[in-house]
């Protein structure tokens, strides 16, 4: 059955599995179309390959403008043991709660959350990038700064 607890063997078996592969997370602005009409901050993780790494790519694509692309570290690969779907998404609306249209706070947001997997010199080159991304794919303007921020 699917939704039967793992075994601790099946468990080892497939951690094992998973070590060995390159699984990725990809990192982008979701396409605005008939059923996502909202502007959000995507990230994507693979939980396993089927196929050629292309194939995966071509999926994610399908939902979001793919702006980096990165390889998950061992502590990421760990809850894809669990998973039973090709990727986990996570987006961060920008119009909604907590953020209320501040995009620069949901980069941000996504800089502090990857702290603990990767380096500062990539977590600022992913938020340069879906900055750019922001304000390309969603005519996003950088605010006029009247006065000096402390």
């Amino acid at each position: 059955m699917l939704n039967d607890p793992l075994t601790p063997e099946e468990i080892e078996e497939r951690w094992n599995y998973l070590k060995k592969k390159p699984l990725r997370v990809f990192y982008g602005v979701s396409k605005i179309n008939k059923i996502l009409k909202k502007r959000a901050l995507t990230v994507m993780f693979e939980n396993d390959t089927c196929g050629l790494p292309e194939d995966n790519e071509r999926k994610a694509s399908r939902w979001m403008f793919i702006v980096y692309t990165r390889y998950q570290t061992l502590e990421e690969k760990e809850d894809a043991i669990y998973r039973h779907k090709m990727f986990t998404i996570y987006q961060s609306f920008i119009d909604e709660k907590p953020w209320k249209g501040n995009w620069k706070a949901v980069l941000h947001n996504n800089y502090l959350a990857d702290a603990n997997h990767i380096s500062e010199k990539e977590r600022l080159i992913i938020k340069e990038k879906l900055g750019h991304a922001f304000r390309k794919y969603y005519d996003l303007e950088v605010p006029y700064q009247s006065s000096l921020e402390f």
